[in-house]
């Protein structure tokens, strides 16, 4: 009868650390792209909860309530002249009050783009002034997605 054996042998042990080391390096691209998607999608639907709090504001203030981006260096505009940011502030226009929010609570590098202008205006009844559809971007790096804001104030979003 020979001595019992228990444990694993310094080759095996090093052939799990070699294998274990590839996986992890050819997963890591592929899980910081999943990370930066799912950053975005979570500021996305931060923002989509915050224009419909900004909408709600106006209404049951029956006043003008806004969603203003302020402009940040680090976060350049991806089309032509547009503000990008990741802090917007909530409330009424000038009041001392809004509400700041930063996108990049999480980590990241997270901007937010709209076109037309950095403001996002409801007026008493809910409605944006002018009428026209905004569209909000939120991005960081190669991950992207939208929002659509109709004129009536509803969050249109495609998953």
């Amino acid at each position: 009868m020979g001595a019992d054996r228990r444990g694993f042998t310094l080759a095996e042990v090093l052939a799990v650390l070699v294998i274990v080391g590839v996986v992890y390096t050819l997963g890591q691209p592929r899980m910081e792209r999943w990370t930066r998607h799912a950053r975005v999608r979570s500021a996305a639907n931060r923002l989509a909860c915050d224009l419909a709090y900004t909408r709600a504001a106006a209404v049951q203030r029956s006043e003008r309530v806004e969603l203003r981006v302020e402009p940040a260096a680090d976060c350049p505009p991806q089309r032509g002249g547009r503000v990008a940011g990741h802090v917007y502030r909530i409330g009424p226009r000038g009041g001392a009050d809004a509400k700041r929010v930063d996108l990049r609570l999480e980590g990241g590098r997270v901007c937010l783009e709209m076109n037309q202008s950095a403001v996002v205006a409801f007026n008493s009844r809910g409605l944006l002034p002018g009428f026209t559809n905004r569209t909000l971007w939120v991005s960081d790096r190669d991950a992207r997605d939208s929002l659509t804001l109709s004129a009536v104030g509803r969050v249109l979003r495609r998953f």
